[in-house]
């Protein structure tokens, strides 16, 4: 944030070339400059002064220009569990900024734009890039064989082994067939799609995740509302955003009481009805939003299941052939410590 404009300008057509020969492959670079240092230097925060802001505003205004771009980020950022909602927070942003005194200023900086008038731009440059893809066709919510989104589905589905090792969650169970119309389930019965792989999700997101036993989620059943096609992208990227409105909510439900909040998730479906250490311990390691200091809490204490979670826990490492201080402060990262002595100890014994 305290960079030159001129470096910041720099680094802005960086990204903007590596996401126009790599498209949604960049989500990884884009997601990174958008919330580091687009965003906050865009909302005047940190003292960024009205060149950094100005600065800010174009690179997301050239990133809002790019041909299907919102399409793309929505795809890849917000209908995915692991990341952020960089498109709701983008147009979150410029909606604010365009709005007399939203935090701009309506003075006109060198070329006579204000921040109200670039943020305008990208919010149109969206709409345009929206309207685009529209016009391509594709299905909506009511039309004929599109399936509903399920508020939860009707038995636990674990969603933490796929995402622990990096891969696709089982988002098919969250999609409701009924009434569609029917020529059979679709072969296997697994509730996976076509295009769904076991390869980890970008890359390696989770990096430094693996899971013993090598197996893949744990099905509770097989779906019994009979498809009439196979589930199609769109379908669970539907699906997938669904779940990741779930994990929001038992996150903070979990944030405010530790108990109430794994009682939440379990009526959700996302846990199951009794708990064991290794899926609590899987929860803890992948649920977004959850608190780092709760987390902390949760593997220090003291009584035997919770010393089952911590060695579950630790199992969703793989810290083999790394040096101590690497692994430790890999290990570190993922929570933040609890303030009493014993559970530290607790915690660091079982490093």
């Amino acid at each position: 944030a305290d960079a030159p404009p001129t470096r910041l300008a720099a680094l802005c057509c960086a990204t903007l070339a590596l996401h126009a020969r790599l498209g949604a492959r960049a989500i990884v670079q884009v997601e990174a400059l958008v919330r580091l240092l687009l965003l906050p230097l865009a909302e005047g925060r940190g003292g960024a002064g009205p060149e950094r802001q100005r600065v800010a505003l174009e690179g997301l205004l050239d990133l809002c220009r790019q041909p299907g771009f919102a399409a793309e980020l929505y795809l890849a950022a917000d209908c995915r569990v692991e990341r952020a909602d960089l498109l709701q927070d983008i147009c979150a942003l410029l909606s604010k900024t365009a709005q007399p005194g939203g935090g701009g200023g309506g003075e006109a900086w060198a070329g006579g734009d204000s921040a109200q008038t670039l943020a305008l731009e990208g919010l149109l440059a969206l709409l345009a890039s929206l309207d685009d893809v529209a016009e391509g066709g594709g299905a909506s919510d009511i039309d004929p064989g599109v399936p509903r989104l399920l508020d939860s589905p009707g038995h636990y589905v674990d969603v933490w082994t796929p995402l622990a090792a990096g891969l696709a969650p089982p988002t098919d169970q969250f999609l409701d067939w009924g009434g569609v119309g029917s020529v059979g389930p679709e072969e296997g019965g697994e509730g996976r799609g076509e295009g769904d792989s076991d390869e980890s999700r970008d890359g390696g997101v989770r990096t430094g995740v693996a899971i013993e036993g090598g197996a893949g989620p744990a099905r509770a059943a097989t779906p019994t509302t009979p498809r009439p096609r196979a589930t199609s992208p769109a379908d669970r990227a539907r699906a997938e955003k669904r779940l990741k409105s779930l994990l929001a909510s038992a996150a903070e439900h979990y944030n405010r009481d530790p108990k109430k909040g794994l009682q939440y998730a379990q009526a959700a479906r996302l846990l199951p009805p009794t708990l064991d250490p290794a899926t609590l311990a899987r929860f803890l390691r992948c649920c977004p939003g959850l608190n780092e200091a709760a987390v902390g809490e949760a593997l220090g204490e003291r009584d035997d299941f919770s010393a089952g979670v911590r060695t579950a826990y630790l199992q969703t490492f793989d810290l083999a052939g790394l040096d101590f201080d690497v692994a430790l402060r890999l290990f570190l990262d993922a929570f933040r410590l609890p303030g009493e002595g014993q559970r530290i100890d607790r915690i660091m014994e079982a490093f």
